[in-house]
């Protein structure tokens, strides 16, 4: 993944592997913005109390800068679910409710997803040119989110997993994420290689672990970041075609930056 400066001079990072394919990514940093502290600068949510005028112009910012119109934006709900909708031309500028993923077939239709500290995904096909673009947070990938992305473009489009490139995007590192009890309990119910994704933490309680390999000093994603990775491996996605970022970026999770693809 390439930190790289949009056309207005916004930093943004951009997928390696996509260089190759008529297709453009993009994650937002959070300089670059109108917005002030806490928020700054450049976020993309009210929620926690960012005023809606400084959002705003963040959105027609970044948007600009990708080569698109903020009214032609297509937005997941983001619900912190696996489900997945199908955007089309008739979807631009809205948001589609109760969906954490997104598909289309469409050219040159912007699809926008935001993320604190949670798992950018885009997975694209490079025979049939279609796009899939997925916000995985611990609930997306216990209910297996990126599995349901391939799943959605195999019924839709005739998607082979050999045929697609797929990125992750930066996201918290599992140092800063101790979970409790409960997510423990539902990543050992859910996920085939459960005892390899947790490790203990200082206060007994545990960590989702970082992929697998790296050294100690440079973990940087967590359980997230490779279980979705691998539930991509387990539906076909050659592991050559999948770009899987090191190093360990933290996302404040009062900003809110985004994928658009």
């Amino acid at each position: 993944m390439q930190l790289t400066k949009l056309p207005n001079g916004l930093p943004a990072y951009q997928f390696d592997l996509l260089a190759d394919w008529p297709v453009g990514a993009c994650v937002s940093t959070r300089t670059g913005g109108v917005s002030e502290p806490p928020f700054d600068s450049l976020n993309f949510s009210t929620r926690r109390g960012d005023s809606k005028a400084a959002v705003g112009t963040n959105i027609e910012r970044f948007s600009r800068a990708c080569g698109f119109r903020r009214e032609d934006l297509v937005w997941a709900g983001q619900i912190r679910s696996d489900a997945v909708c199908e955007a089309t031309d008739v979807h631009r500028g809205t948001r589609l409710a109760g969906t954490d993923g997104l598909v289309t077939s469409e050219v040159r239709l912007p699809l926008m997803t935001l993320y604190a500290d949670c798992v950018p995904i885009v997975i694209y096909d490079t025979v049939h040119h279609r796009l899939g673009v997925a916000h995985a947070g611990w609930q997306g990938t216990v209910k297996r989110i990126a599995e349901r992305l391939l799943q959605q473009l195999g019924r839709r489009y005739g998607t082979v997993p050999a045929d697609c490139v797929a990125g992750l995007g930066p996201s918290i590192g599992p140092d800063s994420y101790e979970i409790g009890d409960d997510v423990i309990q539902l990543v050992r119910t859910t996920q085939d290689d459960a005892a390899s994704l947790l490790r203990p933490s200082a206060r007994g309680q545990g960590v989702l672990r970082s992929v697998g390999g790296q050294p100690p000093t440079t973990r940087g994603r967590g359980c997230a970041r490779r279980q979705n990775r691998g539930q991509r491996f387990g539906h076909g996605c050659p592991a050559r075609h999948v770009f899987f970022p090191s190093g360990g970026a933290r996302p404040l999770r009062i900003v809110r930056h985004a994928l658009l693809a």
